[in-house]
């Protein structure tokens, strides 16, 4: 019995040594750049750089999955732009574009619509 139980603790002395050692190697998770970006402008809307680092100063940035300097972060990555990309540059407008532009490809003529171009869908 004495036998049983030093190797039980043993072994779980040597997980949690292993599990430690893994964490403390792990690199934090954060979103992919254009996540990021899309949620920065979602949710906090800084326009320039130091309005950006300030929401960080005032512990605004409450998610751990957006890097506190992604200029940093997404360079490593490769995958910076620039501020005015990440902050500025409208993500919903580059979508909207995009779209546009892949429906131009695939031949889809907009203007053959039975209802004019300013009516909604739920006008």
């Amino acid at each position: 019995f004495f036998l049983d139980e030093i190797a039980w603790r043993t072994e779980k002395i040597r997980l949690e040594e292993a599990n430690t050692r893994r964490f403390l190697k792990s690199r934090p998770r954060k979103l992919p750049y254009e996540d990021a970006r899309r949620w920065v402008q979602a949710n906090l809307g800084p326009d320039t750089e130091e309005e950006f680092n300030d929401l960080v100063e005032n512990g605004n940035l409450r998610t751990p999955y957006i890097p506190k300097r992604p200029e940093e972060w997404y360079t490593q990555s490769g995958s910076w732009i620039s501020w005015h990309h990440f902050l500025r540059v409208s993500v919903f407008d580059e979508e909207k574009k995009r779209k546009n532009e892949t429906e131009k490809e695939d031949g889809d003529d907009s203007s053959s619509s039975p209802l004019p171009p300013d009516v909604g869908v739920f006008d």
